[in-house]
């Protein structure tokens, strides 16, 4: 019934209702990034970090949640560390993150995605992610989907073996997991093509070219999804114009 989103350049954290009607002003005071909401639509996950006084963003990065009434937001017990991302369990009792990636070239040894316990604040690292980030919760809770760092290639970690599957292809935008964890639904370049994805097989079905217009966005261009696995797209309103100046002689 209702969409999450930030409003640009203020990075203001808002709801509205699916028809853009009810604005509803949730958080303000801080630099918002990726809202997502619980399992069970009662809060909000979402990144943040402190503005400077001038009101520009100067602190690092750190996984809050909110009421999806509004209120007060809560740093994540137990994150001590930068953190992006906010994918949760599909009890709503955990969340899982990754640390901003700086520099890919960079890369450390140390895993990429990691879990929170929202009760206890202990954090577990998921193993095998060194290049691994964007978690995304199977709803059936059996399986995480993210992507690797250098190419964006695909991944599915099973909980019951510890293992990473690397699929394809390259440049796989952000996914959704359909109601029945059977399909991954995202996007992949050149362009943006809409395509589902066969998780125990990897093929990958084309559903659709988004043709009409160039996609826009806070951070990354990217497509998002309902939980009816309808795409939800930011379509980019600026227009390039030729002026001619005309000096004093």
């Amino acid at each position: 019934e209702w969409v999450a989103y930030v409003k640009w350049p203020d990075a203001q954290l808002l709801k509205c209702r699916r028809d853009g009607s009810r604005k509803v002003m949730l958080e303000d005071r801080l630099f918002s990034l990726g809202p997502y909401w619980s399992p069970d639509g009662t809060r909000l996950a979402f990144t943040a970090r402190e503005r400077t006084t001038r009101g520009e963003p100067d602190q690092p990065w750190h996984v809050y949640t909110i009421s999806s009434s509004g209120g007060k937001p809560e740093r994540v017990p137990g994150l001590t560390q930068p953190a992006l991302g906010a994918a949760w369990s599909p009890d709503g009792k955990r969340i899982a993150f990754f640390p901003p990636i700086e520099d890919r070239s960079k890369l450390s040894k140390q895993p990429h995605i990691l879990i929170v316990n929202l009760e206890t604040g202990a954090v577990e690292p998921v193993p095998g992610t060194e290049n691994i980030f964007d978690p995304r919760w199977s709803p059936d809770g059996k399986y995480l989907s993210a992507r690797t760092v250098d190419d964006f290639k695909p991944a599915i970690y099973d909980f019951a073996t510890r293992n990473w599957r690397i699929l394809q292809p390259a440049g796989f935008g952000a996914a959704h997991w359909s109601k029945d964890s059977r399909y991954l639904y995202s996007t992949v370049e050149p362009g943006i093509t809409l395509v589902r994805m066969d998780v125990a097989t990897g093929k990958m079905e084309e559903l659709r070219k988004l043709t009409e217009f160039k996609l826009a966005s806070v951070m990354w261009p990217d497509v998002y999804w309902t939980p009816e696995d309808e795409p939800v797209a930011l379509k980019q309103t600026i227009l390039d114009q030729i002026y001619r100046i005309e000096r004093d002689r």
